[in-house]
C-alpha cells in the first residue's frame, strides 16, 4: 500500500449495493456474475473531514473457470460503457452524479480494464467533487476490482492506484 493509507477498520455498515446503486447496468452484472468465493478490504488515506477523504477498496473474486471470470470481466467493462453518465438521488436527499470515461492503464494479468469516474456527491447543505479510478484485472479464474475515490479536496493519484493494482495482482 502506498504511504499514507491505513486499513479501514470502521464498524459502520458497508453499502453492499456498490455501483449498482447508481448504475443499473452495473447492478445487473453484480446480480448475474457472482463469484464462487470473494474477499474485500478497504483502506483510507489520511483523516476524513468535512473537506473530504480518500478511500480505496479491493475485491478479489474466484470463479469456477477462467471462462466464467472472463464473462464477468467482459460484462463489467460493457456495463461501465453503457453507464457513461449517472445522476441519482436517495430518499434522504443525498445525491451522486457523474460520468465514467475509459482510461489508459498498464496491462496487468490476462486482461485489464480501467475507467475514470468524475462527478459530485452530497446533500442539500454540501456538495463535494468526487474523482477516482476503477480498475478490473482478470488472471485466469480470478478477478480483482480496485476502486479508488477521492472526495472533496483529497485525491488519489493514478500512480498510487497502479501501485496497488500491481502489488495486488502479484499476490493473486
Amino acid at each position: 500500500m502506498p504511504t499514507g493509507y491505513s486499513l479501514d477498520t470502521s464498524e459502520s455498515e458497508v453499502d453492499q449495493s456498490g455501483p449498482g446503486k447508481f448504475c443499473k447496468e452495473l447492478g445487473s452484472v453484480q446480480d448475474e456474475y457472482k463469484a464462487d468465493a470473494k474477499a474485500d478490504v478497504g483502506f483510507q488515506k489520511g483523516d476524513v473531514s468535512i473537506a473530504g477523504g480518500a478511500f480505496l477498496g479491493e475485491n478479489i473474486g474466484r470463479y469456477a473457470s477462467a471462462k466464467s471470470a472472463k464473462d464477468a470481466f467482459d460484462a463489467f467493462a460493457d456495463a461501465v460503457g453503457k453507464c457513461s453518465a449517472f445522476d441519482t438521488k436517495d430518499a434522504d436527499g443525498s445525491t451522486f452524479k457523474g460520468t465514467f470515461a475509459t482510461m489508459s492503464f498498464s496491462k496487468v494479468g490476462d486482461e485489464t480494464f480501467a475507467s475514470r469516474l468524475s462527478g459530485e456527491a452530497g446533500s442539500a447543505d454540501l456538495t463535494l467533487p468526487v474523482a477516482g479510478s476503477i480498475v478490473v484485472v482478470r488472471e485466469g479464474n480470478l478477478t480483482m476490482l480496485v476502486v479508488a475515490l477521492g472526495i472533496g479536496a483529497v485525491t488519489i493519484q493514478t500512480t498510487e492506484v497502479e501501485q496497488v493494482v500491481v502489488k495486488g495482482h502479484n499476490k493473486l
